[in-house]
């Protein structure tokens, strides 16, 4: 062992065994997570759905056609690869002959977000890839694509579509591009409208002639006419920004579809385009909020005689409603909804391994842990020191003092001694209190953003969620807390006279004596069968030492050695390294070198000489 290593300093074998296993396990656990989230990710879920004009529904789930009727009876189950489709995204539409209009689906694979809630949030590259539209037969299984002769429309990913064939037109919405494109069913270019949308979307059919648009990003739904020489100006805007709910977080409408009777039925989501809320708003009426099963996130509506249909791909099912707004059972026939099931029980099993996978590590690493630290920080043979020490054997005389406190003792026959807040010198204390600080503040910053988090995921206003929440009286509670320590380490005293010793705390008159933990107490030296220095440290934090003093009925009082000093009394000068403590030889030594120790050295003495003089 070369100068200066000792024992202390080596790394116990079994501490490295276990820190490595365990980092071994986080690493891995990380690794699963993420492995984890992508396969949830991937689980397919709703991506477009639609009614055809005899009544039969139309859903797209990944990248598989399901085809019911109106009753919910499955007609046909039909993977988009027949079409050559490779990832289905956007939206399609279906005509009176059957067949479907949709893209051509040779885009890298968009996801739900962009797939079905058609939106983008950042404006597309240029180069970002393009693609036509096509026309389906699912009879015959044929497709062919809308070559519209000289002026063919190609599409960036996300757009909604609805179809006028009475007139022979397309109205497709592009939010990325932040425009409205007009195309015959041959996918000739009409017409473009893209002044003063921010993201367009739910382009829906309302009467012939007319089609109704969700301005997203301007909180918005508006109807516009529309001819064979393109788009005319809105005949009609309403906001969504007054409807109930309706706040900061939760304000972004992605679909909406009218009714029969008129009313205006609408899905709108928070900031993140997540966590969609149902809306219905009669003709004549004012909106009101759907209430939705728990964790609900419905992504598109069709309308269907009698009522409305939400596929929610937060529930993975078809909700219905009927015109009035109220649940009814399911939509989906037997083959629909069990491949719904099937596909709900795989994402809640990823999600499963997602959310628990690190807390289960967690449990073992951090016990790992634990052991690898008392292993490694478990007192050695040569860290031994005798527990006790008698203060009257190793009491040193009291010097001269030259303060105000020593001043009033030679008068009044008292020391006073104030608390400091910290064992340690005064500029350890002030980066201790100024780290106190940092911490509250930021624990009060995180309580704080927590809060907003889930008054967006509930759809609330901040300042509602803050009346309801215990965070409030949590905060106050942490404040009084650091009230009362402020107050204990600035106001309470330890009295030392020939009498005995006596405790104040910061509370006046009688009032001390009601606090739990800190009430007033006093011990005549007459009463007191002994008064020892105890060292009560763990590992290799040595700095717990403590008086213990016993009375003759039983009664016992601690006082932490280090937390007292007489106003003017020199700095315990322990700095904030880990050499100094480990040492408790060094801890004691400082201990016996203050005042308050060598001061109850002489009055215990004195007291113990004069009980040996008297016998």
């Amino acid at each position: 062992m070369g100068k200066g290593e000792t024992a202390q300093g080596k790394t116990d074998p079994r501490t490295l065994v276990i820190v490595l296993l365990t980092m071994v396990l986080i690493i891995a656990a990380v690794g699963l997570r993420l492995w984890a989230n992508e396969q949830r990710l991937q689980v397919p879920n709703f991506k477009a759905m639609t009614v055809a004009p005899d009544g039969r529904v139309f859903i797209v789930v990944g990248n598989t056609l399901f085809i019911e009727s109106a009753e919910g009876e499955s007609l046909r189950v039909l993977p988009l690869e027949e079409w050559g489709v490779r990832a289905f995204h956007g939206d399609f539409v279906v005509l009176r002959d059957g067949s479907v209009i949709l893209a051509e689906g040779r885009l890298p694979d968009v996801g739900l977000e962009e797939g079905l809630r058609l939106y983008v949030r950042d404006a597309p590259a240029a180069d970002d890839p393009r693609e036509g539209l096509m026309r389906c037969h699912p009879a015959s299984g044929k497709c062919s694509p809308l070559s519209g002769g000289g002026d063919r429309a190609q599409f960036r990913r996300a757009f909604s579509i609805d179809v006028d064939e009475t007139a022979g037109l397309l109205h497709v919405s592009e939010p990325g591009m932040h425009r409205l494109v007009q195309l015959t069913l041959a996918g000739e270019r009409r017409a473009v409208n893209g002044t003063g949308w921010r993201f367009p979307n739910g382009l829906r059919a309302v009467v012939p002639g007319r089609v109704g648009i969700v301005d997203t990003n301007h909180h918005r739904y508006v109807e516009l006419p529309v001819s064979g020489e393109g788009f005319g100006g809105i005949v009609h805007e309403e906001s969504i920004l007054e409807w109930p709910d309706v706040d900061e977080s939760h304000r972004f409408p992605f679909d909406a579809v009218k009714d029969s009777n008129g009313a205006l039925w609408m899905l709108v989501a928070d900031t993140s385009m997540d966590d969609a809320w149902l809306y219905r708003r009669p003709q004549d009426g004012r909106a009101g909020r759907l209430a939705l099963p728990e964790s609900a996130d419905p992504v598109a509506l069709a309308a269907v005689p009698g009522g409305m249909l939400a596929a929610d791909a937060g529930t993975f099912r078809i909700l219905r409603f009927n015109a009035k707004g109220q649940p009814e059972r399911d939509f989906g026939s037997s083959a629909l909804t069990n491949h719904l099931a099937a596909l709900e029980d795989q994402h809640a099993r990823y999600s499963g391994l997602f959310d628990y996978s690190l807390f289960a590590v967690l449990l073992i690493a951090v016990p790992a842990l634990g052991a690898g630290l008392y292993l490694q920080y478990k007192p050695k043979p040569e860290d031994a020191v005798d527990r006790e020490s008698d203060i009257v054997a190793t009491a040193e005389p009291l010097p001269a003092f030259r303060n105000v406190e020593a001043q009033f003792s030679r008068l009044q026959g008292e020391f006073i001694f104030w608390r400091k807040f910290t064992v340690l010198s005064t500029k350890e204390s002030f980066r201790f209190g100024l780290l106190a600080a940092i911490f509250f503040a930021a624990a009060i910053g995180a309580a704080l953003y927590l809060m907003q988090q889930v008054a967006e995921e509930d759809g609330r206003r901040f300042v509602d969620t803050l009346a309801e929440s215990r965070m409030p009286a949590l905060l106050a509670l942490a404040g009084a807390t650091l009230l009362v320590m402020w107050l204990s380490a600035t106001f309470e005293r330890l009295i030392v006279n020939r009498d005995g010793i006596r405790y104040r705390s910061w509370m006046p008159g009688p009032l001390g004596y009601l606090l739990p933990f800190h009430g007033h107490w006093q011990m005549r030296w007459t009463e007191i069968a002994s008064l020892k220095l105890v060292h009560v440290a763990r590992g290799r934090n040595q700095l717990m030492w403590r008086y213990e003093i016993l009375a003759k009925d039983g009664r016992k009082r601690r006082i932490h050695p280090l937390s007292w000093r007489l106003a003017g009394e020199a700095e315990t000068g322990i700095p904030l390294r880990q050499a100094h403590r480990q040492n408790p030889r060094m801890i004691r030594d400082v201990i016996q070198r203050t005042l308050l120790f060598r001061l109850l050295g002489r009055q215990w003495q004195s007291v113990t000489e004069s009980k040996a003089e008297a016998a």
